[in-house]
């Protein structure tokens, strides 16, 4: 059973002293509510039932709070992370961002150009061909040796590796 009054969202917002955007904030957050409005019809609340879903939320809220050697273990830990980042970087074990952008951007242009050829190179061949057998085996060498771009049997991959080292 609640001590509480039964109000409606005005009343309540006058009553904690906020504003009635905080009180339609709190009900997308999960407050208590006795009858939802509409229609003409207010939203109320059992005032008491809110007030303790308020001390709930503090209470949570205070538990998550870090103390001061918890947090300074945290930095202690990320600075240890941040440095092994850049020595794994100065040992060329991991690639700025910026580097791998560029890399990739090369291979996909890399593999269009390639594969924007295909139908200029095969055409003359295929339409000379009569067996499915010839047009079959003329796309397969084609496109493996598209593929053989995304393995790294493009001279763009030279290109690349000089830049990583």
């Amino acid at each position: 059973m609640s001590d509480g009054r039964i109000v409606s969202r005005q009343d309540l917002a006058e009553m904690l002293a906020v504003d009635l955007r905080t009180v339609d904030a709190w009900l997308r957050r999960g407050c208590p509510i006795v009858t939802r409005g509409g229609r003409g019809r207010a939203h109320e609340f059992d005032s008491a039932r809110v007030v303790e879903w308020l001390l709930e939320r503090a209470r949570t809220r205070s538990s998550k709070v870090v103390s001061l050697d918890e947090a300074r273990q945290r930095k202690t830990a990320a600075e240890a992370e941040l440095a092994e980042l850049e020595l794994n970087h100065v040992r060329h074990s991991v690639a700025p961002i910026d580097m791998v952008a560029e890399i990739l951007e090369a291979v996909a242009s890399s593999v269009r150009r390639r594969l924007e050829s295909v139908p200029g190179e095969l055409a003359d061949r295929v339409a000379a061909s009569r067996s499915a057998a010839t047009i079959r085996r003329l796309l397969e060498d084609e496109f493996s040796a598209v593929l053989a771009t995304l393995s790294g049997g493009d001279p763009i991959f030279e290109v690349i590796r000089c830049k990583a080292n």
